[in-house]
């Protein structure tokens, strides 16, 4: 899994390096040099924690959620806003997102709660109870972050909240029904929740996915310049692509072919058609897919899944129900991440501001991401060792069986 996550964060910091090359920004240009110091701290941390018991997480699990909370609570009350989205909280020169860390602790949460709280008392195996601890571990991070304006991040809850409900046994039933209120809520959300900027980015996702015309040079520019970028990127990448001169440029004369082709064989991150500030970040993979092409596209794409797999066999192979809950909810978080980010260059997700694990710039993600999935290898190297339950009452066993006479 190691080789995975440094493989990606390495094709991640070279993406940025392209990513900033044609920003003025000094800050952006040098964006990849913060993404590898951010890198390096997590794979510290991953390492730190990957080798360590995970039996350490029921210790942790309510600190770690109140926390979670506190942060969320404070970047809504004295938080920045940037992009529309009152969530960040500036302390001197750092400035971080505390949705992205706050969603780590609520899964930690999670899950302890659903594999310890059932031993504890007979009411609390009751599937309506545990239908309400999941709503109150996840419905209260997910209506604070909702109210910071942070949409997407938001909505990242939604799957995990299902993957965490699916594995800690709450019926399938519950879950649907739980889903189609939702549905049911989401055109009073979009009506009444939304502001009209949101309004319009889902409205023109709507649109172009209808093959409807949308002004492309006002609300539908980001969605139709980044895909546009990626479908020009072809089978090899750009550069490759445009190289040639047609048939009816080699009857020109040569220093007019040669200057329309110097036009031509710019690409549209180069004249600035993806947008500058977040090519970066939200925007990246429209970068990759325009410079590399669909096979480095979908190598990126292999990579992802390599990681998932791994995710998914560490949650199959736990030795309790705390560190299959926490692989499996890590695993939809990761999946969640990579189709909205990959789905809305591709036109089959909006626009949301959700960064693309290990690849986009930003360090609280790539720490905190770092140190869920070194929790989740440490559920893989201790998948063997007895949790401490069974542990004892082995020991209890043997020492009765001691203790009969012969």
């Amino acid at each position: 899994m190691l080789a995975t996550i440094i493989g990606l964060w390495i094709f991640g910091l070279n993406a940025i390096r392209i990513a900033g090359e044609t920003n003025p920004s000094e800050v952006i240009q040098n964006a990849w040099r913060s993404q590898l110091n951010y890198g390096l701290i997590g794979i510290v941390i991953y390492l730190g924690v990957s080798f360590v018991d995970y039996k350490w997480l029921r210790w942790v699990a309510i600190p770690s959620f109140l926390v979670s909370i506190g942060l969320l609570a404070a970047a809504l009350i004295f938080g920045e806003e940037i992009n529309d989205t009152k969530g960040w909280l500036i302390i001197g020169s750092f400035q971080f997102q505390p949705s992205q860390p706050a969603i780590a602790g609520a899964i930690v949460a999670a899950s302890v709660a659903f594999a310890e709280l059932r031993n504890l008392h007979p009411i609390l195996k009751n599937h309506f109870v545990n239908l309400a601890l999941l709503g109150i571990v996840t419905g209260i991070p997910f209506a604070l972050v909702l109210k910071q304006g942070d949409v997407g991040s938001a909505l990242v809850w939604i799957p995990v909240a299902a993957a965490i409900g699916i594995v800690g046994r709450i019926p399938f039933r519950h879950l649907a029904i739980v889903a189609l209120i939702g549905v049911m809520v989401l055109p009073l959300f979009y009506f009444f929740g939304l502001s009209e900027q949101r309004q319009s980015r889902i409205s023109v996702y709507l649109d172009m996915l209808q093959d409807k015309p949308v002004d492309i040079r006002g609300e539908g520019y980001a969605a139709h310049n980044i895909s546009t970028a990626v479908g020009s990127g072809g089978l090899t990448g750009f550069k490759a692509n445009s190289a040639r001169a047609t048939e009816a440029e080699q009857v020109l004369d040569p220093a007019l072919r040669d200057d329309r082709i110097k036009k031509r064989d710019a690409s549209m991150h180069e004249q600035g058609l993806i947008p500058r500030n977040t090519a970066h970040s939200d925007f990246i993979f429209g970068v990759i897919g325009e410079r590399y092409g669909f096979r480095g596209a979908a190598l990126l794409i292999l990579a992802y899944l390599l990681l998932l797999i791994q995710t998914l066999f560490a949650a199959f192979c736990a030795r309790d129900d705390t560190g299959r809950i926490f692989a499996a909810a890590t695993t939809m978080l990761l999946f969640a991440h990579i189709f909205q980010n990959i789905g809305m260059h591709l036109l089959i997700m909006p626009i949301t501001g959700i960064p693309l694990p290990f690849v986009s710039h930003g360090g609280t993600f790539l720490i905190t991401i770092m140190g869920m999935l070194g929790i989740v290898q440490s559920i893989w190297i201790h998948r063997y060792e007895e949790p401490e339950k069974e542990e004892a009452e082995r020991t209890v066993r043997e020492a009765r069986t001691r203790m009969q006479p012969i």
